[in-house]
């Protein structure tokens, strides 16, 4: 039996601090943040600095704490055509579908062991979305360097180093859009352009 590894965050759930830093702002009557503002591995710092000046310091763990105060999985709803393609994947019976995500940050090392708490809240958000995944082949893993199985789909490059994967795919997002195709294939990285081409590079592993 084949192993097909796929990252949850931002390749099947997408992107859900921007809601939740949106829903934060708007309670303390600030305005929102366009959409293409950058989120995801940025510190908050940054983020906060146009809002609140010099407290943009004082203000990253009264964010982590609203952020830790409910599961922020409940903000989203599936990546277009993920879960059906999982689903396709998981029935053509070729391998089994393993979920390999991240629940730590060190962005804020000091808020590590509530990271933590997201993996129940991923668990949960499979049961909801994907039932037809086991929950034990849902694995918390910040080092993907080392998994060892036929493929790996994630939309980080970082995540794509092991050499223990077959076949890396990765999936197309606002962090790894501007990386040179040459980058990729000198590392043997194929660039998917959506879950309807992870699913048919699958068919051919």
């Amino acid at each position: 039996m084949k192993q097909f590894f796929f990252d949850a965050d931002e390749t099947i759930i997408p992107e859900r601090t921007r809601i939740v830093l949106n829903d934060w702002f708007a309670s303390q009557g600030l305005p929102t943040m366009h959409e293409n503002h950058p989120v995801s591995y940025t510190r908050l710092e940054g983020i906060f600095e146009p809002y609140f000046d010099d407290a943009a310091k004082t203000k990253v763990d009264e964010f982590l704490d609203h952020f830790f105060s409910f599961n922020t999985y409940e903000t989203v709803n599936p990546i277009e055509g993920a879960i059906e393609g999982l689903r396709e994947i998981h029935e053509e019976g070729r391998g089994d579908v393993l979920i390999a995500t991240s629940c730590t940050h060190d962005l804020y090392p000091h808020r590590a062991h509530e990271y933590g708490l997201e993996y129940s809240d991923k668990i949960w958000w499979f049961g909801k979305h994907a039932p037809f995944i086991n929950p034990k082949n849902i694995i918390a893993i910040s080092r993907k360097d080392l998994l060892c199985g036929d493929s790996l789909t994630d939309d980080r490059l970082t995540s794509l180093t092991g050499p223990n994967i077959r076949h890396k795919i990765l999936f197309p997002s606002e962090l790894n859009k501007k990386i040179e195709t040459t980058i990729l294939s000198d590392a043997n990285i194929i660039r998917a352009n959506d879950w309807k081409h992870v699913v048919e590079i699958h068919k051919g592993i």
